[in-house]
Order: structure tokens, then C-alpha cells, then sequence
């Protein structure tokens, strides 16, 4: 049920690795892009980059299709009242074209091409609106009703996956989706943004940077922080040179009466980001959408009887760092082990099950907990360069490892995994959530931290900086499940992150 992002994902996915099912995707969109919306997550990042073209085989169809990523660029204002030109802000901007690949995606056009390939493989494209459904159970089939301009079809299914996004058709039913906002670490934000064709790219920056390197600046991810809120820049299309640009505000720093209109959004930006205004003003807008609530989280995502939800059916906290669609890439892969081996019969298929789940669950749980203390960190550059660099250490030291070597699907790994986010990330005291606090406390006291800049390899100690994967696996093309070594990563990321922790408890003892 679904025939967005995550959907036909799934659908491919489970065509490339477990050959011979029947899969019908139901959509009420059609099959051409014009008929696609407009949708938050057009950045990809190492991990969904990476399964999109080793899962999905679509390393050729990004590369002729979409714009190349070139890593993160982090932008504050120097002077609240003065953003008129890229001069205006302190920058950490990336050096170096990344070691992984990455892309910008349009999401309506991507959505569409992977409609026609699905239905290339054999998916039966059912172009309708789920009018109800039931759940069955590992022995009892789903059933759905499905509306179609021909009439009503009913449909049978051993499995169910909800791909609806934000309808939330199995959540709904079975009481699944987790909205409380103390149940998301406080997380209570909203999201306007709109897509601009034929931006004049000077007004972003003139002239090249000495220190740029072999990197475009253009074609990173560009994040714009201030008070409460933060805005992306997305170059979406290459020769159309269309932008996404949006804002991600929290609604006890910024209420949504503020930015739920497209006048209102650029207004926004004129008064705290003027060099976007500028860049769209000198384009074209296509289209404009307002979200009042992003946050959610689901109870259980992969169910023994068989339905699952992924995608944004399943969680979505903040599209900072992406993580929206890095949790579906982990979902859809697990997913597919599930059906592949209870469809095969498998002795161990409701342990994997049951397992899978867990880990899903658990690794949504830490994205939600990355944007705990959020807002009030956001346009403080020193509290948010040292977030940045801190969270840094985990992703390339051990989730990139971790998804590259397929741990994830590693019952054994699955239980380390457990112990270690315990400690690090969601106990009440973890380090993570002191680290966040030790943040907070440099700010109420006035201390000033300075910026710490994650490309570089002269912030902490050793030479090291957080881009860094403690294992050889691209130089030696080890991508086979379990070869990377993800426990070096995971050794060594703890040693850093403790050395960073001790170098800001000391800037903030007064020593230094």
C-alpha cells in the first residue's frame, strides 16, 4: 500500500532478492511525475545512496539522472539583522569530494522512474485508493479493498507492507503510531518549504575558495541555522538549476502561523536568511507545501503476522542528517530477509523476525534522540559545530560500517548493538545526553567554545577527524556481509567521542 519512495523501493528490493513473488503496489497517483508530490527528503546520504545503488542496482540511473552530492556545508549568521550574501555567516563548508558517493534526488521524478522499472519486473501496478483492509495473520491472508476508476478489486496477500506514508493505514487501524511529543524526546516541530526553477547560482557564491578543494559547494547540502530553526538548499535539477529550500521550525521557539503560507515562508526568509529570499526571488516558484507536524514513530514496524510499515508510514523525526530515508533503506532490507525467509520456510525466520524488529525500533530511537536539546543549539555555531562534529564520529565510525557490512542483519551483532545505544544514547544519563547537557551548560554560563569544523583533521588529536572509516573495505572492495570490520569502527569511535567529552568538560571547567 504505497507507491512513494519506500514503497517502490520495496517493491524492487523484494523483486531483485527473492524471485518468483507476486507484488501489486496500490497508489492513488499515477504514473507520471507531474502527478508526484511535493515531499521532505531530497538529499541523499552515504548509507541511502549506497543501497539505492548496490540494493537497487541504480548506480548508472543516479548518475545520468540526478545531481551529485558533495557532503554538508553549515552556515550561521555572523549578525542576525545582516544575511544579504554568503559573507554574512561563519561556514564550515566541505573541503573534498566525499569518498562515497552521494546524490541529490528530485523526488518526483525518481518516484516515477521507479514506478516504470517496478512495473518492468513484473509489478502489478493497481492505480486506486485503499478504500479498507484487514489484517490477517502468519496463516490467515490480509485482505484489501481496493477503489479503482474501473470499480472495487479485493486483493489477497500473504504479506502487508504499509508504504502510505503519512495516512498511516496500518498505524490508524492497530493504534501504531507514536505522536506524544514525550514520547519523541520533546520533538514538536513543522516544515514549510517550496521548489525554485532558475535561481541565478551568484547570489549563493561568486567566486571559488581558495580552500575548496576538489568539492562544489553548490551541490552539498547547505544548512542554514538560526534561532529555533534551521533551512535547508537542495540543488535539485542541473539544468533547470532548481532549488529546494525549506525550514524545519520548532514550535516553542517559532509558531506555524508564522510560515504556513508560501508569502509567509519567504517572508521568513527575508528577515532572517535574505541571501535565499534573493535566490528566489531571482527564480521561478514552482510549488509551495506546509507540514504543521513532522515527528512520529510507530510501536512495531516488522509484525509477526506478517504487515509491516515502512518509510514515513513507520517514523520520520527530523530530515536533518537525513535520516528519514536512511531508516527506510535499514527497514526495506530487513523486511525483505523476513518475507525471503518465512516465505522459504526457514527454521530461524520468527527469531530473525523478532530480532529485526527490535533493531529497527531501537535505531529509530536513537535518530529521535540526535535532535534532543535541538532548538536551543541550533543557531549557537559553537554548541552546533561541536553537535555536528560529535555525531559525526558515530555516523562514519559506525553506522556507514555497520550498514555496508550488512551487521544489521547479524542476530549475533543485533545484541551488541542493543548494549552499546543503551549506554551511548538512551539511557537517561548516556553520554550522548550529557554531552548535549555539557552543551547547554557552555551556553548558560557564557563560556565560549569556538567552532569545531568535522572536515578537518586538527581539532581534537592524532590527526584524526569524523570522516574517517577505520576500515579498508573500499580500497579492497570488502562489501561482502560481515567482512568490515564494524567492532574497530565502534572501538575506536568510543575512544574519540571520550576524548572530545573530556576536551569540552574541560573548556567548560575553565581550565583552558
Amino acid at each position: 500500500m504505497g507507491a512513494g519512495f519506500a514503497g517502490l523501493c520495496q517493491a524492487r528490493h523484494l523483486m531483485l532478492k527473492v524471485p518468483g513473488l507476486r507484488i501489486g503496489l496500490i497508489d492513488p497517483k499515477g504514473t507520471d511525475e507531474s502527478s508526484r508530490d511535493l515531499k521532505v527528503g531530497e538529499s541523499l546520504v552515504e548509507v541511502s545512496a549506497m543501497f539505492l545503488y548496490r540494493e537497487l542496482e541504480l548506480q548508472e540511473y543516479l548518475i545520468e539522472n540526478h545531481p551529485p552530492k558533495y557532503g554538508l556545508n553549515f552556515h550561521w549568521p555572523k549578525k542576525i539583522e545582516k544575511t544579504d550574501t554568503i559573507d554574512d555567516y561563519h561556514h564550515i563548508w566541505t573541503n573534498g569530494s566525499p569518498d562515497l558517493p552521494s546524490y541529490q534526488i528530485n523526488r518526483a521524478k525518481l518516484e516515477a522512474d521507479l514506478l516504470q522499472m517496478c512495473i518492468e519486473m513484473g509489478v502489478e501496478f493497481i492505480n486506486g485508493k485503499v478504500k479498507d483492509f484487514s489484517i490477517g495473520s502468519s496463516q490467515e491472508a490480509h485482505e484489501v479493498m481496493v477503489k479503482t476508476r474501473e470499480g472495487e478489486r479485493n486483493l489477497t496477500a500473504r504479506h502487508l507492507v504499509d508504504a502510505a506514508g503519512r495516512k498511516f493505514l496500518i498505524g490508524r487501524k492497530l493504534d501504531n503510531v507514536v505522536t506524544e511529543v514525550e514520547d519523541l524526546v520533546g520533538l514538536e516541530t513543522g516544515s514549510a518549504w517550496l521548489r525554485v526553477d532558475n535561481i541565478d547560482r551568484d547570489l549563493f557564491q561568486k567566486r571559488r575558495e581558495e580552500t575548496n578543494g576538489s568539492a562544489s559547494h553548490y551541490y552539498g547540502t547547505n544548512h542554514w541555522f538560526g534561532h529555533g530553526h534551521w533551512v535547508w538548499m537542495i540543488p535539485i535539477e542541473t539544468e533547470s538549476r532548481a532549488l529546494s529550500i525549506g525550514v524545519i521550525h520548532h514550535k516553542d521557539y517559532i509558531e506555524g502561523s508564522k510560515l504556513n503560507s508560501k508569502q509567509k515562508f519567504i517572508d521568513f526568509l527575508k528577515a532572517n536568511h535574505r541571501i535565499l529570499y534573493n535566490m528566489i526571488e531571482s527564480g521561478e516558484v514552482m510549488d509551495f507545501k506546509y507540514l504543521p507536524k513532522i515527528a512520529h514513530g510507530s510501536r512495531e514496524m516488522i509484525s509477526k503476522d506478517q504487515w509491516y510499515v515502512i518509510g514515513e508510514a513507520a517514523n520520520m523525526y527530523d530530515p536533518f542528517y537525513s535520516t528519514g530515508l536512511v531508516l527506510a533503506a535499514h527497514n526495506i532490507e530487513l523486511v525483505t530477509e523476513v518475507i525471503r525467509a518465512k516465505e522459504a520456510g526457514e527454521s530461524d525466520a520468527e527469531e530473525k523476525r523478532e530480532a529485526y524488529d527490535g533493531f529497527i525500533l531501537k535505531a529509530s530511537r536513537i535518530y529521535n534522540h540526535v535532535y534532543q536539546d535541538h532548538p536551543q543549539h541550533l543557531g549557537d555555531a559553537n554548541a552546533m559545530s561541536w553537535r555536528i562534529y560529535m555525531e559525526s564520529i558515530f555516523w562514519f565510525g559506525v553506522l556507514v560500517p555497520m550498514f555496508t557490512g550488512k551487521w544489521h542483519h547479524q542476530l549475533d551483532f543485533i545484541k551488541q548493538f542493543h548494549r552499546i545505544s543503551d549506554f551511548f544514547f538512551l539511557k537517561n544519563d548516556s553520554v550522548i545526553s550529557s554531552f548535549y547537557q555539557e552543551l547547554t551548560r557552555a551556553q548558560e554560563s557564557g563560556k565560549t567554545l569556538g567552532m569545531l569544523n568535522y572536515t578537518r583533521t586538527n581539532q581534537l588529536a592524532f590527526g584524526y577527524n569524523p570522516l574517517r572509516i577505520w576500515d579498508d573495505f573500499r580500497q579492497n572492495s570488502k562489501y561482502e556481509p560481515r567482512r568490515l570490520n564494524v567492532l574497530l569502527g565502534i572501538r575506536n569511535s568510543i575512544f574519540f567521542l571520550m576524548l572530545l567529552y573530556a576536551k569540552l568538560r574541560i573548556k567548560n571547567s575553565g581550565i583552558f
